[in-house]
C-alpha cells in the first residue's frame, strides 16, 4: 500500500509546501522516516509511543515515510520540522489501516503532536493560503484540509475534521 499527503510548514519568513509519501511492504517490521535527518528518529519513537498509548497495533510490516524537502534543508530549523508530525502520523496510521481515510493524495495538513496527546495545528493566514494555492494550482482536485473542526478552511478547500479522523482515539486534545 502507498499514499501521499501535502504538508505546510514555516521556513524563515515564508511557508513551504512539501509532499510526504510513504508505503508499507513486507520486510523487516518497523518504521523509517527519511528526509528529516536525526529528528526523524525522535519523531519515529514518538509515533511508536503514541501508537501504544492509543492501542493502535501496527501490522508486522515495514512502513517507510519520506519527506521531500529538496534544497530547503539548509534554511530549516529543527522546530520547523515538528510542523510535519501531524501529516506524518496521519500517513502512518492510514497506511496501517487505522484511520477511516484511504486516499490522502488530495489532502494537506500541518501540526505538532506531543506525547501528552496535544495536537496543535497551524492557523492558516493569508500568506499560508497563498502558498498553498500556488502549490496546488493546476491540480483539478478539491483539496481537503485536515485540522480540528474549529479551524478555518480556505474557501477552495474542504475541512476534514481531525475529530472524525481520530474517532475513538480519546487520548488526543485538538487545539
Amino acid at each position: 500500500m502507498n499514499d501521499r499527503i501535502k504538508a505546510i510548514y514555516p521556513c524563515l519568513n515564508d511557508f513551504k509546501v512539501v509532499d510526504i509519501f510513504g508505503y508499507s511492504s513486507k520486510g523487516i517490521p518497523g518504521i523509517e522516516i527519511i528526509g528529516l535527518g536525526s529528528i526523524g528518529k525522535t519523531i519515529k519513537e514518538k509515533f511508536v509511543y503514541l501508537s501504544r498509548m492509543q492501542k493502535v497495533k501496527l501490522h508486522c510490516k515495514r512502513y517507510v515515510l519520506c519527506v521531500e524537502l529538496g534544497d530547503n534543508k539548509k534554511e530549516l530549523l529543527k522546530e520547523d520540522l515538528h510542523w510535519l508530525e501531524l501529516p506524518l502520523l496521519i500517513l502512518l496510521w492510514s497506511l496501517s489501516g487505522h484511520l477511516p481515510i484511504h486516499k490522502l493524495e488530495d489532502c494537506f495538513s500541518s501540526g505538532r503532536v506531543s506525547v501528552n496527546g496535544n495536537i496543535i495545528h497551524m492557523d492558516l493566514n493569508h500568506k499560508t493560503i497563498a502558498t498553498l494555492n500556488r502549490a496546488v494550482s493546476g491540480d483539478n482536485s478539491i483539496f481537503k484540509y485536515i485540522a480540528p473542526s474549529s479551524a478555518q478552511s480556505p474557501k477552495n478547500m474542504h475541512l476534514l475534521p481531525l475529530e472524525q479522523l481520530f474517532t475513538g482515539k480519546n487520548y488526543f486534545n485538538f487545539s
